[in-house]
């Protein structure tokens, strides 16, 4: 058992506090999750996998907030999990598979900081609950604020009960002495990469929000407020600048950065060690820097072996920074370690030392539009046995039928080479042919 954790007491029971004062007690049971056993505990194999995913079966649903969904789904399972229609916040967590003392802890951080989850963030939730993957490109920087749609807070949710369910999984094993074959090579098992240190202090806010009444101690927290808080003497946005710009560039810009976030029965540090955190938040630029490059000495990314949720958040932003980063980050996600380190092996599961958990590690895949980039990792290199729920994009009314009649249209055809000169070729026969025909 590691340094700082704790076992669980003797009845399997820990001590947490409502926010109205009163003690209760959550049971061992309460920090069981019946859609993680069913995904990550399950006897895999390669054959297993394969039937798997020739099972999925496609179909469309609305979702509120979101719009219209591609879903594929296993027969046996729903494409999407109900939302009880008028429900109260407690009662749409429940139907999401919110264990409860984070129902509880929700709650708490709702009467404590305000802001219940939209339709949008209820939507995310219930689609996540089920570890499919899931492609949002409809995610515009507003809706993860909570006045906007709630996805920051739903995100947090959803990763921090996986976090917690993995963490109580391994003390109750540690308690009882036993080895059950239920983890991966490493510890880390949430990696969440973000654009800003901004959008990085947000989520990392909000997950601390909801942490459950029996951690008591973060450790490190004033230390990360500092690091990733507004830099001092940094011009304000202009005012003229549009809302999206706004919620995209406020705060810390920065885009290097990575940190390590471990939690116990009763605490939580920031700052911990890789390969002693159960949760790591970085920047594409930051990680590539920490796991170096192919064929580098020092190059070491074993840690990112066990890693069963992926979040990429303002996806669309890596874009414009480096897709390289990125790619070489998934290039190296759920890759079979190159030292054995302290890996206990009677604990690894059967289908992590086949080389096969990257076909059951979720991806939850948000951006603010469309990118070739984006839709081809979502569909092509994302292959979870249990299906994704993808947004379908909305097309608007076309502008053609509001040419008023008689108006003289000119359609110029042109070629090019390849779709990557398309911009070029476009721009070329507008200046060549069209121009001189309106000058």
């Amino acid at each position: 058992e590691e340094e700082g954790e704790e076992e669980l007491e003797s009845d399997g029971q820990e001590v947490g506090e409502e926010s109205g004062g009163d003690k209760v007690k959550a049971s061992a049971a309460d920090w069981r999750s019946a859609a993680y056993s069913r995904h990550f505990d399950a006897s895999w194999d390669e054959a297993k996998l394969d039937a798997a995913q020739a099972s999925l079966r496609g179909s469309e649903a609305a979702l509120r907030g979101v719009g219209r969904v591609e879903v594929t789904a296993p027969p046996d399972r729903p494409p999407v999990p109900e939302q009880p229609a008028g429900a109260s916040d407690d009662e749409a967590l429940a139907a999401a598979g919110v264990l409860p003392p984070l129902r509880r802890s929700y709650a708490a951080a709702v009467a404590e900081h305000g802001g219940k989850l939209a339709a949008t963030g209820r939507s995310v939730l219930h689609a996540a609950s089920s570890y499919r993957d899931v492609y949002l490109p409809c995610a515009a920087p507003a809706s993860y604020g909570d006045e906007g749609g709630g996805l920051m807070r739903a995100l947090a949710l959803h990763t921090l009960q996986h976090v917690l369910v993995v963490t109580r999984q391994r003390l109750r094993a540690a308690q009882k002495g036993t080895s059950p074959a239920d983890q991966g090579f490493t510890r880390p098992t949430v990696l969440v990469l973000l654009p800003f240190r901004s959008h990085a202090l947000a989520f990392v806010k909000a997950l601390l929000e909801l942490l459950p009444d029996a951690i008591e101690q973060v450790e490190n927290k004033a230390r990360f407020l500092s690091d990733f808080a507004h830099r001092e003497g940094e011009p304000p946005i202009p005012r003229a600048k549009p809302e999206d710009y706004r919620s995209m560039f406020e705060g810390n810009t920065d885009d290097c950065f990575r940190c390590g976030l471990r939690l116990s029965r009763k605490s939580a540090k920031l700052y911990a060690a890789f390969y002693k955190a159960d949760l790591v938040v970085a920047s594409p630029l930051g990680l590539r820097l920490g796991v170096g490059g192919a064929g580098e000495a020092r190059a070491d990314s074993d840690w990112l072996s066990s890693i069963e949720v992926l979040l990429l958040l303002h996806a669309d932003v890596f874009l414009m920074q480096n897709w390289a980063h990125v790619a070489r980050v998934l290039s190296l996600l759920n890759a079979t370690p190159s030292e054995t380190r302290d890996t206990d092996f009677s604990r690894v599961r059967p289908y992590a030392l086949d080389g096969l958990s990257g076909r059951l590690r979720q991806t939850l895949l948000l951006a603010a539009h469309e990118a070739p980039e984006l839709r081809a990792l979502a569909m092509r290199s994302c292959r979870n046995a249990s299906g994704r729920v993808a947004a379908l994009p909305e097309h608007g009314v076309g502008c053609l039928s509001a040419v008023p009649s008689g108006t003289r249209q000119l359609f110029v055809r042109f070629d090019a080479a390849s779709p990557a000169e398309l911009a070029d070729a476009r721009l070329h026969a507008f200046k060549e042919r069209l121009l001189p025909a309106l000058l």
